[in-house]
């Protein structure tokens, strides 16, 4: 069998390629900005329903199957890394629940300014 630190890496490898999947909605918000930069309000719409989609299942679902798999994994860890890996992946959750929660109000919102979703 496997050894236990064999198993914590390949399940942190995994959970990481995992994680870079988040940044797929990034596409989308870079598109939003250049399209923000022109008056075609269809293509401006569709784009922001595109990242509300992409940031909905990329950041939201994926970091709560993520979680899950990291608290499944809490018996190949040590404690004090288990507390500080979910505690920022929950912080991260949190964060992008704000995000979510922003780009979901810039797509009932009119178009009457440019709003942009940049830090």
């Amino acid at each position: 069998g496997a050894s236990m630190s064999s198993r914590q890496g390949c399940g942190s490898s995994c959970n990481n390629v995992l994680a870079y999947f988040a940044e797929f909605s990034t596409i989308f918000l870079r598109l939003g900005n250049i399209a923000r930069r022109t008056e075609r309000h269809r293509l401006r719409r569709a784009v922001d329903w595109s990242l509300l989609a992409s940031f909905g299942l990329s950041r939201l679902v994926n970091f709560v199957f993520l979680i899950r798999c990291w608290v499944k994994a809490r018996p190949l860890v040590s404690p004090s890394v288990f507390r500080l890996m979910l505690s920022i992946q929950s912080a991260a959750y949190v964060m992008n629940v704000g995000w979510f929660l922003k780009i979901a109000r810039n797509c009932f919102q009119p178009y009457t300014r440019a709003p942009s979703l940049e830090c």
